[in-house]
């Protein structure tokens, strides 16, 4: 959900019906509003985008959150699934972690309405475009707007991706205590409460055999215009 209001083009059929056109993406929904008025039809023209988007292509360079047993840094020269790494500090690494990119559109473009497709997210994300704050997504359609921070010239793009705890608790269940990240327990009655014991004992609900949850930006990562 963007937030953003505007006017739509729209007519009256003679059959007093008013008849409009919508561009929803997948997953998109949208709440029409109809005010009063005696307006048969406006003069809005319908605004339509570029049919063939602009893929953001590799590499990525990508930061991870400190502490999680991931590396301060990598390179993806494409888009993948975290679980998919060779590098297992990656592979179950849950937490926040930066993708950063460069790139560059003309005056032109820089002009029009834009859109940015993040193509697939798991878990959510925070997009920001030359240091503006464009929100956060945490369904499909993965899309925000560029107005107000899309620049002609190089443009620079971070996505904060964070997905949940699971993978690093199965990661960890692989592993001996002291090399663990996590430090996870749960406090459990040990029978009828007697004067308030209670006994701490280890959380056994993650096995190394788990399977690992999507994670991560999968992209494809695109830009898209309104027509000139």
């Amino acid at each position: 959900m963007r937030g953003t209001i505007k006017a739509v083009p729209f007519e009256t059929t003679p059959d007093g019906r008013t008849r409009l056109t919508l561009d929803l993406p997948e997953h998109g929904s949208t709440f029409v509003v109809f005010r009063e008025g005696n307006a048969q039809r406006s003069t809005l023209k319908p605004e339509t985008r570029n049919l063939k988007p602009e893929t953001l292509s590799g590499p990525w360079e990508v930061t991870f959150q400190t502490g999680r047993g991931a590396p301060a840094k990598a390179v993806f020269d494409t888009l993948i699934d975290w679980t998919a790494h060779s590098d297992p500090g990656i592979k179950h690494f849950s937490g926040t972690a930066t993708y950063r990119k460069t790139f560059e559109v003309t005056a032109g473009q820089a002009g029009r309405a834009a859109v940015l497709d993040l193509g697939t997210v798991a878990a959510l994300a925070q997009v920001r475009l030359n240091g503006k704050d464009l929100g956060v997504v945490w369904t499909a359609p993965w899309q925000v707007e560029l107005a107000g921070a899309l620049k002609a010239g190089a443009n620079a793009l971070e996505i904060e991706v964070t997905n949940p705890w699971a993978n690093r608790l199965v990661g960890d269940a692989a592993l001996p205590p002291e090399q663990r990240v996590t430090k996870s327990n749960m406090a459990l009655r040990n029978g009828p409460r007697k004067g308030g014991d209670y006994t701490l004992r280890p959380f056994a609900g993650f096995s190394s055999e788990d399977a690992l949850q999507p994670s991560g930006l999968k992209g494809p990562v695109t830009l898209s215009f309104s027509a000139p």
